[in-house]
């Protein structure tokens, strides 16, 4: 779903989460015990910025009320939430793995990447032997960067890649790490990028249909459209 841009600069590619309970799950195509899933993850957000609450301050500003109206209006919101840990890299490491960050082993955002040892036996990995079809697109973790993210492009689990790498933060100027039989397509539905072979870098420039958020949006919105209704589900993060 496209962000609109300034409500974008503070708050793009930061967590809500639709989770899958994966036991008992096997081939075939989705259903209601193996539903596609779509999972949108945020960082830095106030629940202000997001939805009405009566625990909010007057006047406090909403930025994204369309996503109260499609995601939390017509889904299940939770009163009380629990973050296993405050730093983004340690957080995401828990994702992957279940694990709190003593276990994994990810304690700061410092090269978390280089130094996770788990993506042999992570969430990507369980959901392929679970039968769904996977894809990432956006930052994924912290020192996904330089020889590390050579090193390993594309953990193990995804069946497709949009990931940012070396500077996730930069709206303009900035790579992605792709592996996909697609290319590239701006909103407008011009290419950005040809499909190429293997896992391998991109980069965008400083025009307009080079945002960030708008490329990410775009990317997520046309994998949702090529993989509803194939045989088997997806999982989209």
């Amino acid at each position: 779903m496209p962000v609109s841009r300034r409500a974008s600069r503070s708050w793009a590619l930061v967590p809500l989460a639709l989770a899958c309970l994966l036991a008992g799950c096997g081939g075939g195509p989705a259903s209601a015990d193996r539903p596609n899933i779509v999972f949108i993850q945020t960082d830095d957000q106030t629940l202000c910025s997001l939805v009405t609450s009566d625990i909010c301050p007057e006047g406090a500003p909403q930025v994204m009320p369309k996503t109260e109206q499609l995601l939390v209006d017509q889904g299940t919101s939770f009163d009380s939430y629990f973050a296993t840990h405050p730093r983004c890299c340690p957080s995401r490491a828990t994702q992957f793995t279940g694990m709190y960050s003593h276990n994994h082993g990810i304690l700061s955002n410092t090269h978390g990447y280089g130094r996770f040892a788990f993506h042999d036996v992570a969430l990507p990995v369980w959901l392929q032997k679970a039968g769904y079809y996977t894809a990432h697109v956006g930052k994924y973790m912290n020192g996904f960067s330089d020889r590390f993210a050579d090193a390993l492009p594309v953990p193990p689990g995804w069946d497709e890649s949009f990931s940012l790498v070396d500077d996730p933060y930069h709206l303009y100027g900035y790579s992605l790490m792709v592996k996909s039989p697609v290319g590239i397509k701006a909103l407008d539905g011009t290419e950005l990028a040809p499909p190429a072979p293997g896992a391998h870098r991109v980069k965008f420039g400083n025009d307009d249909r080079d945002y960030q958020t708008d490329v990410v949006s775009s990317i997520a919105a046309d994998f949702i459209k090529r993989r509803a209704g194939q045989d088997d589900p997806f999982y989209l993060a």
